[in-house]
């Protein structure tokens, strides 16, 4: 069985891989982009919720 990923653990993920929020104020989720001497390497969405334990059951990373 997968772990689920909660907003609060996909918020540390970010922490640990430097990542930025480039998403729109007020959009439905943060657009969390990581990138390495200059170069974009990863993208990917966390969304909002009211729910703290319900979570993602994965991070969907978009393809560059």
């Amino acid at each position: 069985m997968a772990r689920v990923i909660t907003k609060e653990l996909a918020v540390k993920i970010v922490k640990k891989l430097g990542g930025i929020n480039a998403g729109a104020k007020g959009a439905a989720h943060d657009l969390i982009e990581v990138w390495q001497n200059g170069v974009l390497i990863s993208s990917f969405g966390i969304r909002h919720g009211s729910s703290k334990d319900s979570g993602h059951d994965h991070i969907p990373v978009r393809s560059l």
